[in-house]
């Protein structure tokens, strides 16, 4: 719904109260849908993102408990899993994390095969960051490149895409890769040439290449 959508524009914005604002619309929207098609699914889920990025995982938790209580189907318990990862993971408890993000990525469909259904970016890069989070550099450069190369899979989330460069950078400059690190801050720089200025990422990014230079 349209609620659902500005509430992901704000949340990945890092307006966290009008994400949660417009999550709570949709939840009322929502009561008169077919409970068949878990209408609440959506603004559950950002309410659940927007509440671990707040750093209020109690809150996160009893989201995550509302989601698993709407007798969802099995592909549908990616979002469940989704949540429980990423709150485990702002816990530090990454190897339980990895465990969870990594049980949903295998629950979400090939990019294409599953029509409007295109979040392939959005679950492949927490287990990316777990993975860079436990200095296990490999296989999250392999996540990360794996973001690159997605087509329609990546179509809705240009800030997850883009700052994939940006963490690639990182993980190669961390395995001793200069030149290919360099490659991804330049990549990343280019798809972020125009964004609002002070964004923490554009400026680690230009501070890497000249420390890396």
């Amino acid at each position: 719904g349209m609620h659902s959508s500005l509430s992901y524009s704000h949340f990945s914005l890092g307006h966290l109260k009008e994400a949660l604002e417009e999550a709570d619309k949709q939840m009322k929207i929502a009561e008169s849908f077919d409970p068949s098609w878990h209408p609440k699914l959506s603004p559950l889920l950002l309410k659940g993102l927007c509440y671990v990025q707040m750093d209020s995982l109690e809150e996160a938790s009893k989201i995550a408990e509302e989601i698993k209580a709407l007798n969802l189907r099995r592909a549908e318990m990616r979002w469940y899993l989704l949540l429980i990862g990423l709150i485990e993971l702002e816990k530090k408890n990454n190897a339980k994390a990895i465990e969870y993000l990594k049980e949903a990525l295998s629950l979400e469909p090939h990019q294409g095969d599953v029509v409007g259904d295109n979040d392939n970016a959005f679950f492949i890069e927490p287990l990316a960051r777990a993975y860079f989070e436990s200095a296990d550099l490999e296989n999250a450069r392999k996540e990360y490149e794996e973001i690159t190369r997605l087509t329609t899979g990546r179509l809705d989330y240009g800030d997850i895409y883009a700052r994939s460069f940006y963490m690639l950078g990182k993980t190669y400059e961390r395995q001793g890769k200069k030149a290919a690190a360099i490659a991804n801050y330049q990549r990343f720089l280019e798809l972020w040439k125009d964004a609002d200025p002070g964004l923490p990422e554009v400026d680690g990014a230009r501070q890497r290449l000249t420390a890396l230079r």
